[in-house]
């Protein structure tokens, strides 16, 4: 990365690199590394001090810095055309970090100027979490004979934030959890400190049993869920069947409900059974339906049917396994449904990298592209201009500033190299809704 020196008739031009540095933490190779950060609190700020020196014989020109992604500089000293930054002298450059999303996040800094590089880049990184997050996410506790108890199994809670939270839990279908261990969890939990619950399956019928600990708190992105799963063997055959034998339900906007999936439950005895209760783990809803809705207190007859729907509502991104259970008069009680769906942001990108390979300096790669899907079922989400950093940028787009309920839209991103080696960047989608911006991290070597 080298600056032009101003020309004179008496001494030829005598480029010489400028420099781009991460002052605090990591260096330019490594790129700069905040620390983690709880997502969707914008005051929660994580700030890396950047530093550019100019190690050039003459002044350097600086047009334009920015950054992308989950990344905004707050200030700097850096100054821009016409001004100009002299031989031998630095600047710094402020950078926040607002995560709107929990997981590593990736970002750039570029820095435009009359090197002949033209574009200097920095790798921005940092990982967002909520303020209350759970180790491990999911618990298997494999066969268990029925009526008996598992070992039990340990799951921590940390606190990642500075303040006290309020915390309650609880577990569905045949599973029990308690708060256990030399710290064991019980309503509060101080900052940054971590607590232990321990959690038992007591299978009551044969089969796949799912479910979950739910575990609310007093902050954003409460509650939380760890998946439990089991099955239970050895047991006497259950009087009552479901058709089908379990639910999936596609993925799900969070916060929105999907469209509702209807159950037949029969009664394969000899004798009556009485319907006591229905109840469903916490992104489930089961409730009577159809001409022969299964009603509590229903006294299903030996060979009779009766259904219920039930409805996906998630809380939370990702895979979500739970149950709905039928508490009834028989020796084999409650008869467990195992249900499962797919918790979506408002906007997801497709695919979330891409490499551009090797590319000659001064040409353009071929373009790359990216679907944008509006997982909205019924309202439009708000696009923001689509932008790339550094040696990246979006050539083509049919995004426009409006993407309908359940559209797509796709833009293309092409490599132009200025320099040679490894070069990363990101294109940045934001947009109205929760879970703005998201990014795709680019790579590609300029040779």
């Amino acid at each position: 990365m080298e600056p032009h020196d101003t020309p004179s008739p008496k001494q030829p031009s005598r480029p010489r690199p400028e420099r781009l540095d991460a002052r605090v933490l990591t260096d330019l190779k490594t790129g700069a590394s905040f620390p983690t950060k709880h997502r969707l609190h914008p005051h929660a700020h994580g700030i890396v001090v950047g530093g550019l020196f100019n190690s050039g014989a003459g002044a350097l020109t600086i047009s334009n810095i920015t950054a992308y992604g989950n990344f905004k500089v707050l200030s700097t000293t850096c100054p821009l055309s016409p001004a100009t930054l002299a031989a031998a002298a630095n600047c710094t450059i402020n950078v926040a970090f607002t995560p709107s999303q929990a997981g590593n996040v990736l970002g750039e800094l570029s820095v435009t100027d009359n090197a002949p590089s033209k574009i200097q880049d920095l790798g921005l990184s940092g990982s967002g979490v909520t303020a209350l997050n759970t180790s491990p996410t999911g618990l298997s506790f494999g066969t268990v004979t029925v009526g008996t108890t598992s070992a039990a199994k340990t799951v921590t809670l940390i606190n990642n934030s500075t303040s006290s939270l309020t915390i309650s839990f609880s577990a569905s279908a045949d599973y029990k959890a308690l708060g256990s261990g030399t710290t064991p969890c019980s309503a509060s939990l101080a900052g940054k400190t971590k607590c232990t619950i321990s959690v038992t399956f007591t299978p009551k019928s044969n089969g796949t049993i799912n479910g979950a600990a739910t575990i609310n708190f007093n902050a954003a992105s409460s509650p939380i869920e760890v998946a439990l799963s089991g099955s239970g063997t050895g047991g006497a055959a259950s009087r009552l069947t479901f058709t089908p034998t379990s639910l999936s339900f596609a993925s799900q906007l969070v916060g929105t409900s999907s469209a509702a999936k209807s159950v037949t439950v029969t009664n394969t005895s000899g004798a009556s059974v009485t319907l006591n209760s229905f109840a469903s783990s916490r992104d489930f809803s089961a409730v009577a339906s159809g001409a022969t809705p299964c009603t509590n207190g229903l006294v299903l007859a030996s060979t009779h049917t009766c259904t219920f729907s039930v409805t996906f509502k998630p809380t939370v991104n990702g895979t979500i396994s739970g149950a709905v259970w039928v508490n009834d008069s028989s020796a084999v009680t409650p008869q467990v449904l195992s249900v499962s769906g797919k918790g979506a942001e408002a906007v997801s990108l497709s695919p979330n990298t891409l490499n551009f390979g090797t590319t000659p300096i001064g040409t353009t790669s071929a373009s790359k592209s990216v679907t944008v899907t509006n997982n909205n079922q019924s309202s439009a989400v708000s696009l923001n201009p689509i932008v790339a950093s550094g040696n990246y940028k979006i050539s083509t787009t049919t995004c426009t500033s409006s993407l309908a309920a359940k559209s797509k839209c796709t833009f293309s991103v092409d490599f132009a190299p200025t320099a040679a080696g490894s070069i990363n960047g990101v294109a940045s989608v934001s947009y109205s809704t929760l879970g703005s911006p998201q990014v795709v991290n680019l790579s590609g070597t300029g040779q």
